[in-house]
C-alpha cells in the first residue's frame, strides 16, 4: 500500500527546480548530471536491461512530477505503481577517449518529458566498458545518484533487499516559521557582506546561449597520484580536509591560467556544494537533494601556490560551516517554495545579476563503494554535472577506492577546448607537486 502523506521538496529541491527550469529557457537542456563507472571489462547488456526493467518496478518515483499541495507547497506527484522502464542507450566506441566524449555528448541531451528523469547509458571499447546514469537533478544528487547505481548493482547480484515498491514520504516543513525567518535574517545578512564593496572575478557569460552544451574535460589519477595528492592535503590543510585543499588548488589554476581573461576583480565567490544527510541515511534519503551550499569569498589578492592559501582557505571554510550557514540556507530556503515558478525565476535573475559568481566547486567522496558493478571490477567514477549558467563554470572532485578524478565543466562559448585543457594541466601540475 501507498504509504500516507504527501512526498514535500525541501527548499534547496525547489532551487534546484528553479535552476532547472532557467537551464532550459536559456539553454534547451535542463540542469542534468551524470555518474560514470568505468569497468574493467564489458557486460552482458541483454542481462543488464532485463534486471533493470525489474529494478525500475521498486522506485514509481523516478516517473513522478513536481505538484502543488492543497497548502501551496510544492511537493512530487508520482504513480502508484510503474510498468516503465530506465531507457538505456549503448554504443561501441574504438577507443577510451570516444567513450568518454560520447558520454559527455549524452548529459547535454534533453529527457524525452517532464516525467522522465534517468537515463542509463553503456558504452564499450570491446577491453573495457563504462556504465552511466544521466540524472535530472529534481530527482536525485550526485550522491544519490551513485547510491542507486549500487542498489541497482544489488539486485542484478540477488542482494537486494525491498520486497515491495519503495514510496518516499517527507513532512512539508509547514511549521517553526519563527526559526525559519531568523535563519533568513542570517543568510540575507551574509549575502549582503558577500555584495559588499566586492567585485567578483569571474568569466563573461555570452549573451546568446540558446542550443549551447557543455563542455567537459576529466582526468583519472591512478593509486600513486592520488595517494601523493591525499599526502599532500594532509600536510597542508589537515587530516580529512581534502575538499578545502582542492578548492584551493582550483583557485590558484583558475588565476594562473586565466588571470587575463576573467572580468576584473578583487575577490572570488565560490558556491560549495556539502552534503547535509544524516549519518546513517537511508532509502528516505535516497532521492531529491539533500545538500545545502556555502558562499566563500575570497580576496584576490591572496590566491597563490601556498601551503599558507591552502591554509587560509580551510579556516574560510571550517567558519562558514561551524556558523551554521548551510543549515540556516536550508531551513530559510523553504520560506520560497509558496512562491510562484515565473515569479521565482524573476527573483533568482535579478539577484543572479546583482551577485557574480566565479565557479562552481564540489567534492563527493562517498557513494558508490562497491568494488564491482554486475560482474565487472569498477577502476574509477566521475561526476560530469551541468552547472548553473551563472558562473558557467564548475570544478567538480570524486573519490573512490582511494582514487581520484577531476572534471572541468563549462558552458560552450566561454572558453576554448585549448584553454581547458590548459587548466587540467595546470591542476594536475598543481595537484602532484607539494605545494610551497
Amino acid at each position: 500500500m501507498r504509504p500516507k502523506g504527501l512526498c514535500y521538496l525541501s527548499g534547496i529541491d525547489w532551487a534546484f527546480y528553479t535552476l532547472d527550469h532557467l537551464s532550459r529557457k536559456a539553454t534547451g537542456c535542463g540542469n542534468a548530471s551524470q555518474a560514470v563507472l568505468c569497468l574493467d571489462r564489458p557486460l552482458d547488456i541483454d542481462k543488464l536491461k532485463k534486471n533493470l526493467l525489474s529494478f525500475s518496478r521498486f522506485f514509481p518515483a523516478i516517473r513522478g512530477q513536481c505538484a502543488r499541495a492543497w497548502n501551496l507547497a510544492p511537493h512530487w506527484s508520482y504513480p502508484e505503481n510503474t510498468t516503465e522502464g530506465i531507457p538505456v542507450i549503448s554504443e561501441t566506441t574504438a577507443s577510451d577517449d570516444e567513450a568518454i566524449a560520447f558520454l559527455h555528448a549524452c548529459v547535454n541531451r534533453p529527457f524525452a518529458n517532464e516525467r522522465e528523469h534517468l537515463r542509463f547509458v553503456y558504452v564499450t571499447t570491446g577491453v573495457h566498458a563504462y556504465i552511466s546514469l544521466v540524472f535530472d537533478h529534481r530527482l536525485l544528487d550526485a550522491r544519490g545518484a551513485q547510491n542507486f547505481l549500487q542498489l541497482f548493482h544489488q539486485f542484478y547480484c540477488g542482494t537486494f533487499t525491498l520486497s515491495e515498491p519503495f514510496r518516499p514520504v517527507r513532512p512539508s516543513g509547514l511549521s517553526l516559521w519563527k526559526e525559519k525567518f531568523s535563519a533568513g535574517q542570517r543568510v540575507n545578512r551574509r549575502f549582503l557582506c558577500l555584495s559588499r564593496n566586492c567585485r567578483v572575478r569571474h568569466f563573461p557569460i555570452p549573451q546568446e546561449i540558446k542550443g549551447r552544451n557543455f563542455i567537459f574535460q576529466t582526468v583519472a589519477f591512478d593509486a600513486p597520484e592520488s595517494g601523493r595528492i591525499t599526502e599532500h592535503a594532509y600536510n597542508t590543510a589537515g587530516y580529512l580536509m581534502m575538499a578545502p585543499y582542492f578548492l584551493a588548488v582550483s583557485l590558484v589554476a583558475l588565476q594562473d591560467v586565466f588571470g587575463k581573461s576573467l572580468c576584473e576583480g578583487d575577490s572570488f565567490v565560490i558556491p560549495v556544494n556539502t552534503d547535509i544527510r544524516s549519518r546513517n541515511s537511508g532509502l528516505q534519503e535516497l532521492f531529491f537533494n539533500h545538500l545545502s551550499f556555502l558562499f566563500l569569498k575570497v580576496p584576490a589578492r591572496d590566491v597563490r601556490s601556498s601551503k599558507g592559501f591552502i591554509q587560509q582557505v580551510t579556516r574560510l571554510m571550517y567558519d562558514e560551516m561551524s556558523g551554521g550557514f548551510a543549515q540556516d540556507l536550508a531551513k530559510a530556503s523553504l520560506l520560497f517554495r509558496v512562491v510562484p515558478q515565473p515569479l521565482l525565476d524573476t527573483v533568482h535573475r535579478s539577484l543572479m545579476r546583482t551577485q557574480d559568481l566565479s565557479l562552481s566547486f564540489s567534492y563527493v567522496n562517498k557513494g558508490y563503494d562497491a568494488l564491482e558493478f554486475c560482474g565487472a571490477q569498477v577502476t574509477g567514477v566521475i561526476h560530469t554535472p551541468r552547472v548553473a549558467i551563472n558562473p558557467g563554470v564548475g570544478v567538480f572532485f570524486t573519490q573512490f577506492n582511494g582514487c581520484i578524478s577531476l572534471t572541468f565543466a563549462f558552458l560552450e562559448g566561454i572558453l576554448s577546448e585549448q584553454e581547458a585543457s590548459s587548466f587540467i594541466f595546470r591542476m594536475r601540475a598543481l595537484l602532484l607537486e607539494a605545494p610551497g
